[in-house]
């Protein structure tokens, strides 16, 4: 029998002048995209830590490939354990406040658009995994339950 195990990702939280980028995910799947998570709902940058990656490293490389952006400067600044009915995982928050480029959507099957939003007018309907990722950095929390 196979013992499940927690994943480990990271969640980048691109702050630049009071405002925040999120990802808008797709509004329904496509043959192509089944079993994609928070659909229709707003998210930062993210993803799977790969085998020997430190946190920066996959978190430069997570902006990248999901926003185009390359981050200049990057900060981890939180550990969230996040448990629900798809699995266990614990991400490393890490901040980036100094980046190049302008971000682009890379798969449009993932994310359709990303935005800025002012930090005092966030969209309502933010993933769970970012809502948490973004209470802990408004509240300048290292880690909460």
């Amino acid at each position: 029998m196979k013992k499940e195990q927690a994943k480990v990702k990271v969640g980048i939280i691109v702050f630049k002048d009071n405002f925040i980028l999120l990802g808008k995910k797709p509004e329904s799947t496509s043959k192509h995209s089944s079993g994609l998570d928070n659909l229709g709902e707003w998210v930062v940058p993210q993803g799977f830590i790969s085998f020997g990656e430190s946190f920066e490293q996959a978190a430069y490389k997570k902006l990248k490939e999901k926003t185009t952006l390359q981050a200049k400067n990057l900060k981890v600044m939180q550990i969230s354990n996040h448990l629900s009915e798809k699995g266990h995982s614990i991400t490393v928050g890490v901040l980036c406040t100094d980046f190049h480029g302008k971000p682009r959507t890379t798969n449009m099957q993932k994310v359709v658009s990303w935005l800025w939003f002012p930090v005092d007018n966030l969209p309502m309907q933010i993933g769970s995994l970012s809502k948490k990722l973004l209470k802990n950095f408004f509240e300048e929390s290292f880690y909460k339950h």
